[in-house]
């Protein structure tokens, strides 16, 4: 009972603020569509990236129901381009714009005219994240750069979790790439966590991704050899995308305290690159494997991966 509920609010929480950054994105007049839409309310010059908004929305959601949950500091980052529709869409429903700006971004109808014509338009608000914006740590302005930041975030920050979204057009620049490495250098012990979540909608900006004509077999491969547990959400399936994500977040988290708490017990956590993710799957035939070795031997005595990867956007506010 308690996860349909979960379930049914986080679908009208996601489905409000597709609907705002949507607006935001095309509108420049009749933003709660009192009246039906013609074309003269169409902006004439269209800026921000509608494809990547839903998913910015639906892992925001899904994170501020961690916090609810369970109390803990998380960070937000967003690194798909031309993201910034949905973000601030979700600053203005959690009530972030109108506690900082109440005279120009009052929680109302008001409010949200503001936001919807003034995106993207001359002193208004860019497509991109900006210094104005509540919570905002870092600008950017270029793609690349979301997962440094977020190892960064959580140096010297035990129990701050960073959950990093990474668009997969994104995640073929080189800063990228080259940043799935970082898992190697923050201890679990001392610092904080970062759980990166990739963002598969099949495109870039001028064309289709990498990651976007891979099975799921070539994900986990790809990201078990990189040192990470992967766990894939996929709207395809036959579960409900957002119980799936549910099950896949709350996987995540039990395993960052689990592995938090025996590295600042002083034990030893050693970092297989995927080893006993890959057993459990040979063992269930999901995946095989030709042995020309005699008399092999596996031997796994307690050993755990010792870091999940993270996205980060800020998502304190209780819904």
């Amino acid at each position: 009972m308690v996860q349909s509920q979960q379930v049914s609010a986080l679908k009208k929480y996601v489905r409000a603020t597709n609907f705002l950054a949507t607006s935001q994105i095309y509108l420049k007049q009749n933003v709660l569509h009192k009246a039906p839409l013609k074309h003269s309310d169409i902006k004439p010059r269209l800026l921000g990236h509608w494809g990547t908004c839903p998913g910015i929305n639906f892992v925001y959601a899904n994170i501020n129901r961690l916090i609810v949950n369970h109390k803990r500091p998380f960070l937000y980052l967003v690194g798909p381009g031309h993201g910034f529709p949905a973000v601030q869409a979700n600053l203005f429903m959690e009530g972030s714009l109108s506690h900082f700006y109440p005279e120009n971004i009052p929680y109302s109808e008001t409010g949200i005219e503001d936001i919807c014509k003034k995106f993207s338009a001359a002193y208004g608000y860019p497509s991109h994240a900006n210094p104005e914006a509540p919570g905002q740590i870092l600008e950017g302005g270029e793609l690349g750069y979301s997962l440094s930041v977020a190892w960064g975030a959580v140096l010297d920050n035990p129990d701050l979790i960073a959950t990093v979204l990474i668009g997969d057009g994104e995640s073929e620049t080189g800063p990228l790439a080259a940043s799935w490495y970082a898992n190697r250098l923050v201890s679990p012990a001392n610092n904080g966590t970062v759980l990166p979540i990739v963002h598969i909608n099949g495109y870039k900006i001028s064309g289709p991704t990498r990651m976007g004509r891979m099975s799921h077999e070539e994900l986990f491969h790809e990201f078990t050899g990189l040192g990470y547990e992967p766990i894939i959400v996929d709207d395809q399936d036959e579960q409900d995308i957002y119980e799936q994500m549910i099950a896949a977040m709350d996987r995540a988290y039990a395993l960052i305290t689990d592995i938090q708490t025996r590295a600042r017990n002083g034990e030893d956590i050693v970092k297989l690159n995927g080893l006993l993710s890959y057993l459990e799957r040979l063992k269930a035939g999901l995946v095989s494997v030709s042995l020309r070795a005699k008399n092999l031997k596996v031997t796994v005595n307690h050993t755990k991966l010792s870091s999940i990867n993270a996205l980060t956007i800020q998502a304190t506010y209780k819904h």
